[in-house]
């Protein structure tokens, strides 16, 4: 199980998914959720930024996860991964 500190970000991404310790603002307590990838890109794709001097690559360090919440069988979750932390 993980947090948001950077480190166990690192390890859950290097694991390719495992669980994460997410938490919430609904007075409850964290919720626990368990994660695999969920790839939206394809491997060689280029994303782009375009403005006024044309377009150009977009360096993105993203990883996409999808799963369940823990005790909840029917929930679901995407939760994005970079290095400097998450996006629920």
């Amino acid at each position: 199980m993980v947090s948001d500190d950077p480190d166990a970000i690192r390890h859950l991404r290097a694991a390719h998914g495992g669980a994460i310790t997410v938490p919430v603002d609904d007075g409850k307590q964290d919720r626990r959720v368990t994660l695999v990838p969920y790839p939206i890109f394809a491997d060689r794709a280029v994303r782009t930024v375009t403005d006024v001097r044309g377009a150009r690559p977009l360096p993105v360090d993203l990883d996409v996860y999808r799963g369940t919440i823990a005790g909840e069988p029917r929930s679901w979750a995407v939760i994005t991964l970079s290095p400097h932390g998450r996006s629920a």
